[in-house]
């Protein structure tokens, strides 16, 4: 029976991800880099997806971990009667170490391929690129464990999300009150709820960034994804961890090859000259069917 219950709200927790919360995904999505960031990819064929941990905003994982902790503590002072305030005590504590049990990699993508804060935030000084990617190719994914998604910014949908979280675990959790589930070695509603309160963490984004439209595709540091190997780049002094991601055999595109659709440059002076550079780039990488756009923004002289 525990095992039954267990593997039921396993199902229904997923089952969340992919309602209304998670939208379909798109044929493009868009990765913005640096010209140094745009060879790497070419020349490896690969991905990095950096810690969140060290991502360039330090609070994007405390701001899911707020809500969902504000979340638990509204449930605790607004309860009548004791019934199921241990379990709920017991989850504060353990909502407290959201974001910091296992590590997570991501690789970050925008929905629209021209947008002027991206090039200010990820190619800052600098003409840098949007790589378009067929976003089905990474959904499938180009390796086994990894989960793209949506990010959520609207406050009264992740409220939603976590809230019907919270009932489904404490259901499961009454109906195996006093039975042999709560057996560590089994796990245990609480164990299988934080696991899908750790991904709200890693998908709620603040509404202020709603404009990003960001898709995340992340790697945790759970089978079938420890395994890979971890790497190292240094950026202003500090050591950032990252995980190389290869395409997949399967996945819908060869095994050698990432599914790259285009390529546009940042706003620049010289768009003739770096399309002219880019063109060569792509043709010496074996990718000379890759569009190659430009920038639609206008920059200014100085």
């Amino acid at each position: 029976m525990a095992k039954r219950e267990l593997d039921a709200l396993r199902a229904e927790l997923n089952a969340l991800w992919r309602g209304p919360y998670q939208a379909s995904v798109p044929s493009h999505i868009y990765h913005y880099t640096t010209a140094e960031g745009l060879l790497g990819i070419l020349k490896s064929s690969s991905l990095w997806a950096t810690d969140l941990q060290f991502v360039n905003d330090s609070t994007e994982l405390a701001y899911g971990k707020t809500l969902i902790q504000e979340r638990i503590q509204l449930r605790l002072d607004s309860r009548e009667s004791d019934e199921g305030e241990r379990f709920y005590d017991s989850l504060r504590l353990v909502a407290s170490r959201l974001g910091t049990s296992s590590q997570h990699y991501a690789v970050c993508f925008c929905e629209s391929p021209d947008l002027l804060s991206q090039w200010r935030g990820y190619t800052p000084g600098a003409a840098g690129y949007s790589i378009g990617f067929k976003a089905l190719a990474l959904a499938e994914p180009i390796h086994p464990g990894l989960r793209l998604r949506k990010a959520i910014y609207v406050p009264s949908e992740q409220t939603k999300l976590v809230d019907s979280m919270l009932d489904a675990a404490e259901r499961c959790s009454k109906k195996l009150s006093g039975t042999e589930s709560l057996d560590p070695s089994m796990g245990s509603p609480l164990s299988v709820l934080v696991d899908s309160l750790e991904d709200c963490c890693l998908w709620f984004k603040h509404p202020m960034f709603v404009e990003e439209n960001e898709w995340r595709l992340i790697a945790s540091s759970s089978p079938p994804m420890r395994s890979l190997p971890l790497s190292f780049r240094a950026r202003h002094g500090v050591l950032v961890p990252y995980v190389v991601l290869k395409p997949y055999p399967g996945a819908g595109h060869s095994a050698d090859k990432l599914w790259i659709l285009s390529v546009r440059h940042g706003p620049t002076l010289n768009p003739d000259m770096v399309k002219k550079g880019l063109g060569l780039l792509l043709d010496a990488h074996g990718q000379q069917w890759v569009e190659i756009e430009g920038s639609e923004i206008p920059l200014r002289s100085s």
